[in-house]
């Protein structure tokens, strides 16, 4: 795992938000739907995606975590989402954003939930476009691959 992602319920060292999670619907690509979602007491075992993604973020346990896949892809996902807004707005490269992501159990991301802001909305926006396409190696949970949601710190530095 890098340091750019933690397993869900492990927020050591990330920033946390007092207002709660704040839900954005892939659906609706994040405009104007924001609703606050109550996590479940205990660990979350459906494997049901659906279910996971209507639930918001929780902890779902797995014996291992989504690995962002290995590969030059992500390189050319932050050059195309993240510098051009950085370039526009004369951000440093160190900014970021958390993001709660929805990886399935094929590791492709299925839902993106802000966590804590940057400070600025257009990097966020784009923060969450690439967050929406990140890959990874899927989670396991007794050997077979599940839906999880991990905390991912979005920035030029993922590289």
């Amino acid at each position: 795992m890098t340091s750019d992602s933690l397993p869900a319920g492990d927020t050591a060292g990330a920033p946390t938000s007092s207002a709660g999670p704040t839900v954005e619907s892939a659906a609706s690509g994040g405009k104007d739907q924001t609703e606050k979602s109550e996590p479940p007491s205990g660990p979350v075992t459906t494997t049901d995606l659906k279910k996971l993604e209507k639930m918001g973020p929780v902890y779902t346990p797995a014996d291992v975590g989504a690995l962002l896949a290995p590969g030059d892809w992500l390189g050319e996902l932050l050059e195309d989402t993240l510098v051009p807004v950085i370039k526009k707005y004369h951000l440093s490269p160190d900014r970021a954003a958390y993001y709660w992501v929805l990886v399935d159990d094929q590791g492709e991301v299925a839902d993106a939930v802000l966590h804590t802001p940057s400070g600025q909305a257009a990097f966020d926006q784009a923060a969450r476009a690439a967050a929406l396409h990140l890959h990874y190696v899927p989670a396991r949970r007794d050997g077979q691959r599940v839906p999880v949601w991990i905390l991912v710190r979005v920035s030029l530095l993922m590289r």
